[in-house]
């Protein structure tokens, strides 16, 4: 879908349009698929805490400003044949869960020059975020200020590093793994 999307986003700057913009929010589970509506008007939906929760994950995508994020449930499920690289990111605690969810970021559905400079910067990244992981904040900081000094677009370490920023700030000690509460949808 990002790909199409990036095609059609070529036709509409030649034409003089501007860019769609869509974030993508992936999540795995179970769901109830039914056919709502009455006399006039059917329809078919899907629902359950699934849904709930990919809807979720696709309003982070404003958050970080990228195209594509998946779950870590989605990711666990990706086989070896599934071409695709995510970039892990934060844990997140959406509204209407109690427990935080850990989320990546598609890489592969970028436009090609963010993602091969993403890609670029992956191991100086994971370096960062398994820091930033282990409540390490000084060594996460020094991690995401070089991924961010090599490609100031690459907006979801900017977050990270202005995380990172605000927990240093805050003084706490982190035994584990920091987790972001959002507290909108």
């Amino acid at each position: 879908m990002a790909r199409a999307e990036r095609a059609d986003n070529e036709h509409r700057r030649r034409a003089g349009r501007l860019p769609v913009r869509t974030g993508f929010g992936v999540n795995s589970g179970a769901v109830m698929m039914g056919i709502v509506g009455g006399e006039t008007s059917l329809r078919a939906t899907i629902m359950g805490d699934a849904v709930n929760l990919a809807s979720r994950i696709q309003e982070l995508t404003k958050r970080y400003d990228t195209s594509m994020l998946v779950s870590e449930d989605t990711a666990a499920r990706l086989g070896a044949a599934t071409k695709v690289t995510l970039r892990p990111l934060e844990q997140v605690q959406v509204v209407g869960k109690s427990k935080p969810i850990h989320v990546f970021e598609v890489l592969d559905a970028l436009e090609d020059h963010h993602c091969h400079r993403r890609t670029a910067s992956l191991d100086v990244y994971m370096r960062a975020i398994a820091a930033y992981q282990s409540g390490e904040l000084g060594e996460a900081h020094r991690g995401f200020a070089d991924v961010v000094a090599a490609d100031p677009d690459d907006a979801p370490a900017v977050v990270m590093l202005e995380r990172v920023d605000q927990l240093i700030a805050s003084g706490e000690v982190f035994a584990g793994t920091p987790i972001t509460r959002m507290d909108r949808k």
